[in-house]
């Protein structure tokens, strides 16, 4: 079994639970690592510096606040051609 490409760092105790809770009802894999905010592994790893949670790693891809990561994974894997979110359209090759 390969190694999921997703990963989510962050505590589930904080506002990481709003992204570990999509990527389980989505079905999509994931690797779980429940770090707090401003710890060592975020210095090496957020784009920012800010040492916030939760942050979503897809490959090279970083990207950092809960709502920015569901709506990221919502356009990403959803099953459909065609994503809608207020008369924005965006096609799905």
């Amino acid at each position: 079994m390969s190694t999921p490409a997703l990963t989510l760092i962050g505590s589930a105790r904080f506002r990481p639970f709003r992204n570990a809770w999509m990527l389980l009802e989505m079905k999509i894999p994931f690797t779980y690592n429940p770090v707090g905010p401003r710890s060592d592994i975020l210095d090496q790893t957020h784009p920012y510096k800010s040492g916030k949670v939760p942050l979503l790693q897809d490959g090279n891809f970083t990207i950092s606040e809960s709502v920015a990561i569901n709506t990221y994974l919502g356009i990403e894997f959803t099953p459909c051609q065609y994503y809608t979110h207020r008369h924005v359209y965006i096609y799905r090759s």
